[in-house]
């Protein structure tokens, strides 16, 4: 019972930019915003965060998919 409500937790409280990073997989998200495969990994499952001074140059390789408000979760934004 505590598995199922971790995935769904994890499912739920996912920011934008790890979905989109999750759609596009470790390996060519390495690739675009020029990071480790591990790091991108570790970026989608929420073991890591990217610091904020890292967030201008990840929105401006991602060309637009990315905007400030989709490395935080949206309960901040309520």
């Amino acid at each position: 019972m505590v598995a199922n409500y971790t995935a769904m937790y994890t499912l739920l409280c996912m920011t934008k930019f790890q979905n989109h990073l999750k759609q596009l997989g470790p390996e060519k998200s390495s690739e675009i915003y020029k990071i480790s495969p591990r790091t991108a990994h570790a970026y989608m499952y929420g073991y890591r965060h990217p610091r904020l001074i890292n967030v201008p140059s990840l929105i401006r390789l991602s060309k637009g998919k990315l905007t400030y408000s989709s490395f935080f979760p949206d309960e901040i934004h309520r």
